[in-house]
């Protein structure tokens, strides 16, 4: 089984006046995410394939700028595109909902997960 492994956060407050940009994230992509994520050896220790997609991490501020939010989520978006997958899944916090609205709207497998889900949060 593959499993693509990503990373996008940024804790955001509404009342803070400072909106991250593209250069406030730690940002990595392919293999050098697992310098930042120590998941590799778990996944590949118990059978797995891992897919590296990005790391993108910046200080806790206010909320993250749309076009920088569309940069990482066409990044992430990507990796999954190119990659044939029977099954996904996603992990995330509710805070971070929109992912799954977006990928609701992109690929038909989320519009299940989404459906079932949303009763969740």
């Amino acid at each position: 089984m593959k499993i693509i492994v990503a990373s996008f956060q940024c804790e955001s407050n509404t009342r803070v006046g400072l909106h991250p940009g593209k250069s406030d994230f730690e940002y990595f992509a392919g293999e050098d995410i697992y310098k930042k994520l120590v998941v590799k050896d778990i996944f590949t220790g118990n059978g797995f394939e891992t897919i590296p997609a990005i790391y993108a991490n910046a200080l806790p501020s206010a909320t993250v700028e749309q076009q920088v939010y569309d940069f990482y989520k066409a990044q992430i978006l990507d990796t999954i595109k190119n990659i044939r997958m029977r099954q996904v899944f996603i992990c995330m916090c509710t805070v971070v909902w929109r992912w799954m609205e977006l990928a609701a709207a992109n690929c038909s497998w989320s519009r299940r997960f989404a459906r079932s889900s949303k009763r969740n949060v």
